[in-house]
């Protein structure tokens, strides 16, 4: 297999520089490289072709791995009288890759180059890896919610009837808002309200944060309230009420918590809805709690 490369030598007053001519004769030692004696013979050297080197990378992917090396590097030696350490950088400029990658291969062998391939393709996937988590850290900033603490003080059946029911209730919550984005702070545009429901049918209301509070960047916040009434009327209907029955005779009651409000990551403008789920088990005989994480639904 040969591959056609054309160059455009630097013009001299000998038609070719020093390196080119160091850099040719070295080739055709080793017969990589030969003048293409239909274009143009030597010295006028206009047109050569590259053969294939002998190794088991091909001479593209050869080019590709070592042309950043010979760019950055540029330490070949012994194909210019002193050496100079700016040899490659004329090599690029005067498109001679394909000679000097062939020789960076004589130099470092076969196990070091697949060293550096290895080394190469590692750094790509770990830049790529930070790229993706940046870019979803930064533009996609997540909120989390947790419920930290929640007490059970009363909950009770306040009236029944065959139209209505109503609840009589004191619940505290402790509930933490986490903002997970490095650099921005999350600042509420509105009220963060916690919802309490017992089969579905919401029967408490309470704020945790008014508008303008902020939760700084990596950082939470926790928000204390209570929620208590003496008669809330909820429409459990008949299989809502055996469900409670059973729970408050058991002395464990399944509640939901929803969080909702509404926040935005200054300086950008985009208004994020939040909706958080937290499902409590709470009982009236213990003050013990185990930290809830809430499923969290923003857009």
């Amino acid at each position: 297999m040969e591959v056609i490369v054309k160059i455009n030598p630097k013009p001299t007053e000998y038609g070719l520089s020093l390196f080119e001519k160091r850099c040719a004769a070295w080739a055709s030692t080793r017969g990589l490289c030969y003048a293409d004696p239909v274009s143009s013979p030597v010295p006028s050297l206009q047109r050569y072709s590259v053969r294939q080197h002998q190794s088991t990378i091909p001479f593209l992917t050869t080019v590709i791995l070592c042309a950043p090396l010979l760019t950055s590097h540029g330490n070949l030696r012994g194909m210019t009288d002193g050496g100079a350490s700016e040899i490659c950088h004329e090599c690029v400029e005067a498109c001679w890759v394909a000679c000097c990658c062939a020789f960076f291969l004589d130099a470092i062998g076969g196990k070091a180059l697949i060293r550096i391939a290895c080394a190469l393709v590692a750094f790509a996937v770990l830049a790529a890896g930070i790229t993706l988590l940046a870019r979803h850290r930064m533009y996609r900033p997540p909120v989390g919610v947790t419920v930290e603490d929640a007490a059970l003080a009363r909950l009770a059946l306040a009236d029944r009837n065959a139209t209505a029911t109503a609840l009589a209730y004191d619940v505290s919550l402790a509930v933490a808002m986490h903002n997970h984005h490095w650099l921005r702070r999350a600042e509420h545009t509105a009220p963060l309200d916690a919802e309490l429901l017992f089969a579905g049918e919401r029967f408490a209301r309470v704020g945790l944060v008014g508008a303008g509070a902020v939760v700084r960047a990596g950082n939470m916040e926790v928000y204390h309230a209570v929620a208590a009434a003496e008669r809330a009327a909820v429409a459990l209907g008949s299989a809502g009420v055996a469900e409670f029955v059973r729970e408050s005779t058991a002395g464990v009651f399944q509640l939901e918590l929803k969080v909702v409000g509404q926040v935005r990551y200054p300086p950008g403008r985009h208004l994020h809805r939040l909706d958080a789920i937290c499902p409590l088990e709470l009982a009236l005989s213990t003050a013990t709690f185990r930290k809830v994480k809430c499923a969290v639904f923003s857009s």
